[in-house]
Order: C-alpha cells, then sequence, then structure tokens
C-alpha cells in the first residue's frame, strides 16, 4: 500500500494550524510515521506554509514546526524543464500546475489538497484528492 504522495500547502496548514480537515492530516501522517505512506512536497510549499507560520507563532516555534513536520516528508525539487512544462500547460493557476507536474516528473501517486480549484484538476494523469477521500480510498 505505500502509495507516494504529494502534499500542498494548505493540507500542511490545516494540520500545522489545527483548522477544519486537521483529523484527516492527522491520519495521513500517522500513516507516513509507520511508513505506510511516503509524503513529499517542495522547498515552495514549506516556503509558502512559514508564512502563515510565522503570522501565528513566532519564528522559533515556526521552525521547530517546520523541522518535525520534515521528518515525515521528503522534499524534491522542480526541474527547469517541469516548470516550461507547467507554463505550456492549459492548467490556469501556475503554481499549482508547478506542483501538478512536479508530481508527475516523480511519479507519485496523488496529490493531497484542500484547495477547492486544485480538485478540479484530478484526472487520469494524476489524481487529486482531498485527505479524506485518500483515506477514503485506502479502506478495503
Amino acid at each position: 500500500m505505500d502509495f507516494k504522495v504529494f502534499l500542498d500547502a494548505n493540507f500542511i496548514l490545516d494540520f500545522l494550524l489545527n483548522r477544519k480537515g486537521y483529523d484527516a492530516a492527522l491520519q495521513l501522517f500517522t500513516l507516513a510515521k509507520k511508513r505506510k505512506v511516503s509524503t513529499f512536497t517542495n522547498p515552495s510549499i514549506i516556503q509558502t506554509v512559514s508564512f502563515y507560520l510565522q503570522k501565528d507563532f513566532d519564528t522559533t516555534t515556526s521552525k521547530a514546526l517546520l523541522k518535525e513536520l520534515l521528518k515525515l516528508i521528503s522534499l524534491i525539487e522542480t526541474r527547469s524543464e517541469v516548470v516550461y512544462s507547467a507554463l505550456n500547460s492549459s492548467i490556469r493557476d501556475i503554481e499549482d500546475a508547478i506542483h501538478y507536474y512536479t508530481a508527475i516528473d516523480y511519479e507519485l501517486d496523488y496529490i493531497i489538497t484542500n484547495d477547492i480549484d486544485f480538485l478540479k484538476l484530478d484526472g487520469a494523469a494524476l489524481p487529486i484528492k482531498t485527505p479524506f477521500q485518500f483515506l477514503q480510498n485506502l479502506q478495503p
């Protein structure tokens, strides 16, 4: 069952800021800790998350949260060719397009997000699911 999933910023923020969706995020991170799911994101997501963390926490706390988080998430880089693919795609949101094509480049199985617009890109090339939908798919 070892799925490889790309985690979007809003999913990570739901977890770290204990927002709606926290319970599903906790379940997914528990699976990651048990090595039943491999989780990935890229540095731009960490930059976005850090911006919002520092609105609620001081720098020391924000850094500590991110360090703990990165024990469960592997960072992946986006190659320049992937950026060009994203820019040449029909996806209107450039950031989502870059994440989408990065996940495809690394042959990941899913993107996990709570971003309504990002979810609309769910398709055959790469499934995009909410954490709840992803966890439901794991049920026998």
